[in-house]
């Protein structure tokens, strides 16, 4: 009897012993599959701040990349600055050979754009042109809010550098224009302006001029539009007033023949 009821308890531990191995399986594949589940979850996470801090960085980048505004500056040298929202330099473009001479020494990138204003016109490329040519135009295009502060920045710049400047304002319209004819934008509006008077002008004849040259150009058209001044009309002096008894105090003349006549007259009577 007593090897029975052993044979019999040992198989109710076997029992509690498969069903305590399951028990410790099913957390243990619990406890892994939470392992997994937070690992596969927190890589997930990782990806999408990764995805999100390229998409911003790209769309930062873009931003901080994107022209929105062009300063021109033209002497005989032509040359263009393309700035950001933040009005710093991204590009600059020469539009001649004399441009490209001048920026091909200078670090303009990143610069803000009055800054590297002073920076070209401090080269000695420059100054040779600007000593040679004082006719120094500013262009600006930008939108409507921006245009005359950035205007009034490159001008207020040269003329700190004791250099005289004409400045123009334009739209983004005409400097997209410009960029399509290979003009400058200071060149291409000087160019329209030109081209209202005489329109057998082409983009490619004002291309070999210098600014000074056009401008002489519209001056020359703009004299012989207008009309010649008319010489002002002088008011009537007025008669001088004629004392009274002014006539009867005149003493005529008598001629000797009359004089004689009047003698022999009165002697007749005698």
């Amino acid at each position: 009897m007593m090897g029975l009821a052993n044979k019999i308890q040992q198989a109710f531990d076997s029992i509690q012993a498969d069903t305590q191995l399951k028990e410790s399986t099913r957390q243990f594949l619990y406890a892994t599959r939470r392992k997994k589940s937070r690992k596969k979850t927190g890589l997930i996470l990782a990806l999408a701040c990764m995805v999100l801090s390229f998409t911003a960085g790209m769309w930062g980048y873009s931003w901080f990349q994107t022209p929105v505004s062009y300063v021109s500056i033209d002497v005989n040298p032509s040359m263009e600055l393309a700035l950001n929202s933040l009005d710093r330099v991204i590009s600059a473009y020469p539009y001649n050979t004399e441009g490209a001479e001048i920026l091909d020494s200078l670090s303009l990138k990143g610069k803000k754009y009055t800054d590297a204003i002073k920076t070209i016109m401090e080269s000695s490329a420059m100054n040779t042109y600007l000593s040679a040519d004082p006719e120094l135009v500013f262009t600006v295009a930008s939108d409507k809010n921006r245009e005359v502060l950035l205007e009034t920045g490159a001008a207020d710049t040269s003329r700190q550098m004791g250099h005289d400047c004409h400045s123009v304002c334009t739209d983004i319209e005409t400097a997209a224009l410009a960029h399509d004819s290979g003009l400058s934008l200071g060149k291409y509006n000087a160019y329209l302006l030109l081209n209202e008077y005489d329109d057998t002008i082409t983009v490619d004849q004002c291309r070999d001029m210098t600014m000074s040259e056009i401008h002489e150009l519209i001056w020359k058209y703009q004299q012989k539009e207008e009309p010649p001044e008319e010489p002002e009309e002088k008011e009537d002096e007025p008669e001088p007033e004629m004392e009274e008894n002014y006539i009867d105090n005149i003493e005529v003349p008598v001629s000797p023949a009359h004089e004689q006549e009047n003698h022999h007259h009165h002697g007749g009577h005698h």
